[in-house]
Formats: C-alpha cells, sequence, structure tokens
C-alpha cells in the first residue's frame, strides 16, 4: 500500500491510500511428462529420467528446476508395472505431481518346435522306435526367453497284437503357463505267421501210407516282441480202408490275435490189391470108388497186404453137378467177393 498524506497552514488535511495487491506467482507444471506406456517384455524400460517443471514467470517470480522420481516396481519377465512419481511443493506450499506407469506384458509363451504328428507303424517299425525329447521356445532373447527341451512321458497300451503308445510332453513356464503336446503312436499289429512248409496233397497206393505225420513250423520272420513262431502237430481224420480213402493232415494255429494260420494235406489212399487164390487146384478124373472117399480143399485168399490193406481168409467151394454109377461130372466152385465188390 502506498499512503500519501498532507495538511496545509490552515490545518487542513487530505489523504489517499492506494492499495497494489500482488497475486501470487503462476502455478509451476512439469514440462513435457512423459505419458503412460505399454511394453512388450523385449522392449527397453526406459530409466527414471529428471524432471523439469516451470511456472514461465522472470525475476523473483520465476519458480523452476528439477526433481528425480520416486520408482515403484521392477521388471517381471511374467509381466509387471512399473510406476515413476514425480512430486514438487513451491515455496507457496503447491503441491504438482505427476505418475508414468510402464505396462510390461509377459514374454511371450513358450511353443513346442516341430511337435511330431501322430502315427501308425508296423510292428517292427516301432520295435526300433525311439521318442526324442522335445524343443519348446518363444522366439525372444535376454530376460524374456523362454527355451528348453522336455523328455516325453510314455503311456504304453500295446501288446502282442500291436495297440496304441502316447507320449505326452508338457512345459510349464515360471509364470503359470502350460502346453502340452500329445504324439500318439498306433502300432499295427505284427505280420501273420506263415507254415514254412506246406506238403502237397498226393496218392499213395495202401502199402504206401505214411507211418508219421511232421509237425509244421511256423513263422512271420519278424524279430522282437513282434516275432510269431514255433511249430504245431497235425489233427489227423483217417477214412479209408482196405477199398481205399482218404487221410486228411490239418495244421492248426491261433495267435495272440485270434488270426488263424490253417493248412490241410490230403493223402488219397487207392484200393489194396485184389487177392487171389493161393492155389488153384486142376480138373480131375477119377473112379467112381475114389471119388467116394474125395472131398474138396478150402482155398485159402490173400492180397499178401497187411493191416488196413490185408484181405485175407479162405473159403469152400459150392457144387454143381450130379454123380452116380455111371459116372458123371462135379463141378466145385470157389467164389469170393471183397468188400469193395
Amino acid at each position: 500500500t502506498y499512503e500519501w498524506d498532507f495538511s496545509d497552514f490552515c490545518g487542513v488535511n487530505i489523504n489517499h491510500i492506494q492499495t497494489i495487491e500482488i497475486l501470487p506467482a503462476e502455478e509451476v507444471m512439469f514440462i513435457n511428462p512423459p505419458q503412460n506406456i505399454v511394453l512388450s517384455c523385449e522392449d527397453a524400460v526406459p530409466p527414471p529420467m529428471t524432471l523439469d517443471y516451470s511456472n514461465g514467470d522472470s525475476g523473483a517470480c520465476l519458480i523452476e528446476g528439477s526433481v528425480d522420481p520416486v520408482v515403484n516396481g521392477s521388471f517381471d519377465a511374467c509381466g509387471s508395472v512399473i510406476s515413476y512419481t514425480w512430486e514438487f511443493t513451491d515455496p507457496c506450499n503447491n503441491t504438482i505431481e505427476h505418475e508414468q506407469t510402464i505396462e510390461i506384458e509377459p514374454a511371450e509363451e513358450a511353443e513346442f518346435i516341430n511337435p511330431p504328428p501322430d502315427e501308425t507303424l508296423d510292428c517292427d517299425v516301432f520295435n526300433s522306435f525311439t521318442f526324442e525329447d522335445l524343443e519348446y521356445g518363444n522366439g525372444e532373447s535376454g530376460a524374456c526367453e523362454i527355451t528348453g527341451f522336455v523328455s516325453p512321458v510314455i503311456t504304453d497300451d500295446t501288446n502282442n497284437c500291436g495297440g496304441t503308445v502316447e507320449a505326452e510332453y508338457e512345459f510349464t513356464d515360471d509364470c503359470g503357463r502350460e502346453i502340452v503336446h500329445i504324439q500318439t503312436i498306433t502300432v499295427d499289429p505284427p505280420l501273420q505267421a506263415d507254415f514254412l512248409s506246406s506238403p502237397p496233397d498226393i496218392t499213395v497206393d495202401c502199402d504206401e501210407i505214411p507211418t508219421s505225420t511232421p509237425d509244421l513250423f511256423y513263422s512271420n520272420g519278424e524279430s522282437g516282441v513282434c516275432l510269431i513262431e514255433g511249430s504245431v502237430s497235425p489233427v489227423i481224420d483217417e477214412d479209408f480202408d482196405s477199398c481205399g480213402g482218404t487221410i486228411t493232415n490239418t495244421w492248426e494255429y491261433v495267435d495272440d490275435c485270434g488270426r488263424v494260420t490253417e493248412y490241410s494235406q490230403t493223402i488219397t489212399v487207392n484200393p489194396a490189391p485184389e487177392a487171389q487164390f493161393e492155389s488153384l487146384p486142376g480138373n480131375m478124373t477119377m473112379d467112381c470108388d475114389e471119388f467116394a472117399e474125395f472131398s474138396p480143399e478150402t482155398l485159402d485168399y490173400t492180397n499178401d497186404e497187411s493191416g488196413n490193406c490185408e484181405i485175407s481168409g479162405d473159403i469152400d467151394p459150392e457144387t454143381n453137378g450130379d454123380i452116380n454109377e455111371c459116372g458123371g461130372v462135379i463141378e466145385y466152385i470157389w467164389e469170393f467177393t471183397d468188400d469193395c465188390g
């Protein structure tokens, strides 16, 4: 305030007061305060910066300077928020504050690199098959890099007839994120076994029938758990006699998969040779008194075979004709019909 006061000689007083109100200096502001940002994991985090402030005045009214921020939070590859807070209080106790938040996104989630596909394998191929460790990665670097290898957990549901095998690859990163890949291997059954030899059908005479029948060996030609091999005896079905017939030899093997390997051989047996009389009495002429004491003989017959092929026996003759005191002719007939007619 400016006050003017004057009194003249007559004692008259005059007075004037001028009031000058001085407003506070302009409030300060931060100059170019940084804005909030969102960064990927691999982006560089800006370091805390000194922030300038000013009120744009001059002289005694100028308020300006700089201030460092208070830092809260830190970098985390799984994602985090860092805040920079600048605060300044001027001589008039006016406070200004600015906060910048820096949001750091989590590192990219890892993925399996070239995960193996499902496959169907022959038994012998699977016999030499091995499961490899599987690589994973997120394609980033430094603190944001997630990379490595994981071994599978194998669930084997196969047997001698094939089946399936599951290989499960599982990885959980430091952020608790899980990736899983399952490879399923379908294993075909091993090849069906075949008999290594197959005796052909034959025709034999009755006296040439084989006295023994061999076991047949079978194999599928594979190895290890895929190998199927062994031998089997035949089932023999005899349907013959001295008149011939057949012998059927059947070899059968049923594997663990229920597959039947079977082979049959038919032996055709010819009829046994016809029997012949062993001796043939000739025609005779005798006196009447000699004939009175004569009796025809029993004739033996045979085909000189044995067992089922043998035809043998004896037979008495039939008599035809008549004799009296005047003589005559007597005919003896030996006749045999075998089972073959």
